[in-house]
């Protein structure tokens, strides 16, 4: 079994996609009761690991858990697979499945005909059901990273604080499947 930390997600963050605003506010995110159980781009047949806590560290949805290197066969040897493109990098992004939602959507923008151009939905309430490890994370600034207590180093991978602490990054703070944009905004403690 591999350790791993991850960014699960941000609270305190708007996303804009084109037509649709989504608004997490602070204190949107809880979860069901550990463990929960990890897949690989949201398909139940490519279970991935567990994840083992949860907590709040700011404005920061921080989960720690464990992947399962272990086995025989064929599904080990691809879950050995997609734990090496973690560990290297290549594929870095979390996304949470809800549990339960509750949310409410305004319209912020109608064209002259009072028909809605852009909608707000706003997260009141995100329960966090289950994750994936994905290429293209649904919110930005997620991220895993394999424990370093137990891996070899990740070069030009931002470090998780290890203790709870005061943390705003703004939304602009960006990751991609393989480029992590560090603004000059992250606090160095992020980075140490």
């Amino acid at each position: 079994m591999r350790p791993f930390r991850a960014i699960l997600s941000r609270e305190n963050v708007d996303t804009e996609e084109g037509q649709l605003i989504r608004s997490f506010p602070q204190g949107c995110f809880d979860w069901r009761p550990m463990p929960l159980t990890g897949t690989v781009h949201h398909e139940d047949e490519n279970l991935l690991g567990r994840l083992d806590t949860i907590e709040r560290i700011g404005d920061l949805i921080i989960g720690r858990g464990v992947l399962d290197d272990e086995g025989e066969g064929d599904a080990a040897v691809q879950r050995r697979d997609w734990i090496h493109l973690i560990e290297t990098g290549v594929i870095n992004g979390i996304s949470v499945e809800p549990g339960a939602l509750d949310t409410t959507e305004e319209c912020v923008e109608s064209d002259g005909d009072g028909f809605c151009m852009k909608v707000k939905i706003t997260f009141n309430r995100y329960q966090i059901g289950a994750w994936s490890v994905v290429t293209v994370p649904g919110l930005e600034g997620t991220l895993i990273e394999i424990d370093p207590a137990d891996a070899m180093p990740m070069p030009d991978m931002p470090k998780m604080p290890e203790t709870p602490m005061p943390v705003s990054i703004p939304a602009s703070a960006a990751v991609t499947a393989s480029v992590i944009d560090i603004p000059d905004v992250v606090p160095d403690e992020l980075l140490t």
